[in-house]
């Protein structure tokens, strides 16, 4: 066709969909890549009592050889040449050696120490700032301070070669939160002075309490009050938003443009619809920014088959056996019995049960756990791909993940977190299977009526 596509072509209905961002109209003014920091294991830990060791460590090292060479050399590229490479004291950027060679030091204050979101609930701290990033892109307008507030709706990049996905967050993301390319943020507020576009912006917008203005686009909410009414919020169409990127028709009939364009949504006429996703999206965000808050998600009651039966409850137990170890969890294999089945005969993982460690295995998860699927896994695969002591092989770093919950006094936050997810599973399925039916053509986005259905 006219776009070059040959066998998977995209839906010429995606150029009346409204912009998401670059343009006049567009709903997001700020949008933003994840943070990128070319030295993940140095700047993120678990641990936030780590993370200072191993900043201060690292940027005494830095620190040092800023000592060493820049009396000698104020070029670059010779500084680049000088410099000791060692992986286990500095993971060297392209910015430090010029900042080496300008004899710039670094120092680690208190409020670079940030709370993170790496991947799908898997929260980390992280040393946020310029000197020890390679990128932060706009996020200094989005997340200021260590006490700004804001939440953050994330899609994988056009290009990607994960399936089209969308999460939310509430603390800096990581530019590989979803996948291994990029993740893009589109926020509902952001913060004025913090660049100098977002001090363009609002030379004459008034801030809230917390120092922040909207970052949804007068322009596009005008578009949509025309349309729906004039009681339509900015907190609506951001919810809206969240809610109309789960729907299955969308993603269907768009797919192959959100892999090659970047992200519109339809303009939903209906007004009993388009409240229907605003409500949807609030819910779904509520959950997946609270999916560890046991105030806003329930855990999921599963079976704790403890070793010998010893389990919490008995005056023996030992907490020790609530950690994981540097071992994946994993799901038990069984042999299939279904004779109408490919492996029949063969070994399959049982998906109902999950072996946490040596001493537990939690049992009665439900099937329709796994059709909630965030990139290329489930809830709970996320959990197992992150979820383990790891040591970074370059520089020997050990992130242990137990320490998450230790440092706040949860030694059982890991076990929850599972049952946590395996809720928050079941009720984002339930909730994108009663959104609004969809159907797109050339006159429009339109509701599919019970009848039509």
């Amino acid at each position: 066709n006219e776009h070059g596509d040959w066998v998977s072509q995209r839906s010429d209905a995606f150029d009346d969909l409204v912009e998401l961002a670059d343009s006049s109209d567009a709903i997001f003014q700020v949008v933003s890549n994840g943070l990128k920091t070319n030295r993940d294991a140095w700047v993120y830990s678990s641990s936030q009592q780590s993370l200072t060791t191993n900043v201060e460590s690292m940027i005494d090292f830095y620190n040092s050889e800023v000592d060493r060479i820049a009396a000698h050399t104020r070029d670059a590229a010779e500084a680049k040449r000088s410099v000791r490479r060692d992986s286990q004291l500095f993971s060297w950027d392209r910015a430090d050696f010029v900042r080496l060679a300008s004899g710039q030091r670094y120092a680690l204050q208190h409020n670079m120490l940030r709370s993170a979101v790496y991947r799908p609930f898997f929260r980390m701290h992280v040393a946020f700032h310029r000197t020890l990033n390679n990128e932060t892109y706009r996020l200094p307008s989005l997340f200021q301070s260590e006490v700004s507030v804001n939440r953050l709706v994330g899609l994988v990049y056009q290009g990607s070669r994960s399936p089209f996905s969308t999460t939310a967050c509430d603390a800096l993301p990581s530019l590989h939160l979803i996948n291994s390319d990029a993740t893009i943020f589109y926020a509902r507020w952001r913060y004025p002075g913090a660049s100098a576009e977002a001090s363009l912006l609002d030379a004459e917008v008034q801030t809230d309490e917390h120092g922040r203005v909207s970052n949804i686009n007068p322009a596009a909410l005008a578009r949509f009050q025309e349309v729906l009414g004039d009681d339509v919020t900015d907190d609506d169409l951001f919810h809206y938003v969240y809610g109309v990127l789960h729907s299955p028709e969308f993603r269907s009939e768009f797919g192959v443009n959100l892999k090659k364009e970047a992200p519109r949504v339809p303009l939903v006429g209906d007004r009993a619809a388009f409240d229907a996703f605003v409500g949807a999206g609030a819910e779904l965000m509520k959950l997946h920014i609270g999916y560890d808050d046991p105030e806003v998600v329930d855990a999921y009651p599963l079976v704790e088959e403890w070793l010998d039966g010893i389990g919490p409850e008995h005056p023996d137990f030992d907490p020790a056996r609530l950690l994981v170890g540097d071992k994946k969890m994993k799901y038990p294999k069984v042999t299939d019995t279904d004779p109408e089945s490919e492996t029949y005969g063969k070994k399959i993982p049982d998906k109902t049960r999950l072996v946490y460690n040596e001493y537990l295995t939690l049992s009665g998860i439900p099937e329709r756990v796994h059709d909630y699927v965030l990139g290329t896994r489930s809830g709970i695969d996320w959990i197992i791909d992150r979820w383990y002591v790891k040591t970074d092989k370059a520089s020997g770093i050990v992130n242990d993940v137990n320490q998450w919950g230790l440092e706040q006094g949860k030694p059982r936050y890991i076990v929850d977190l599972i049952k946590q997810v395996v809720t928050l599973s079941l009720r984002t399925v339930e909730i994108v299977d009663a959104l609004p039916k969809l159907r797109f053509d050339e006159h429009g986005t339109h509701v599919v009526t019970d009848d039509e259905t």
